[in-house]
């Protein structure tokens, strides 16, 4: 199972429940509510909780979502890879994500940035990977341009968060397939 936290100040914004929608129709999510941990079932393969729900984890594989500057007393104890993905308009977020010596993806629409969207409107968005990136199965995703559905507009930065947990987790093709809905 992969775990997703969000670090963000306001668990309640419009961010998560962007993100929930957009991950829901391809992973089996069990996300956590008002800080407590809903246990995930046997089948679940995605758990995406706020930074501030628990204070350890154990995982196989985990993704730190950075929204805002929160630093994390979560412990998370990846058997394999954490890599934390990263709303590259706050320099402040970089500095802070810098020091827990995590694994960066950057988001954002520089061509600096990991990940970005090379164009956006109301009915789609086109997420482009600007450089090499490992998923957590080994393989190696080379630069590209991946079209996307939209049903109305979307936060750019929680399409681009989303974006990274598919790919890291060998979702291209579902990513692709999916109607993005808000």
């Amino acid at each position: 199972m992969t775990v997703v936290v969000v670090a963000q100040d306001n668990p309640e914004s419009h961010f998560w429940s962007t993100l929930l929608s957009i991950l829901a129709p391809n992973f089996s999510v069990v996300s956590t509510e008002n800080k407590k941990l809903i246990t995930p079932p046997a089948d679940g393969d995605l758990l995406l909780c706020d930074a501030r729900s628990v204070s350890d984890l154990r995982c196989d594989t985990a993704v730190i979502l950075y929204k805002d500057v929160v630093r994390l007393k979560t412990k998370i104890h990846a058997a394999r890879e954490a890599v934390a993905v990263v709303d590259a308009r706050k320099q402040e977020l970089l500095t802070c994500v810098s020091e827990t010596g995590l694994n960066a993806i950057t988001c954002g629409l520089s061509t600096r940035d990991t990940i970005t969207l090379s164009s956006i409107d109301v009915d789609s968005a086109v997420v482009n990977l600007q450089r090499s990136m490992s998923c957590f199965d080994g393989r190696v995703l080379e630069p590209q341009e991946i079209p996307l559905k939209l049903e109305g507009p979307v936060d750019n930065f929680a399409l681009m968060a989303a974006s990274a947990v598919y790919l890291l987790t060998g979702r291209k093709k579902q990513l692709a397939n999916t109607l993005i809905t808000n």
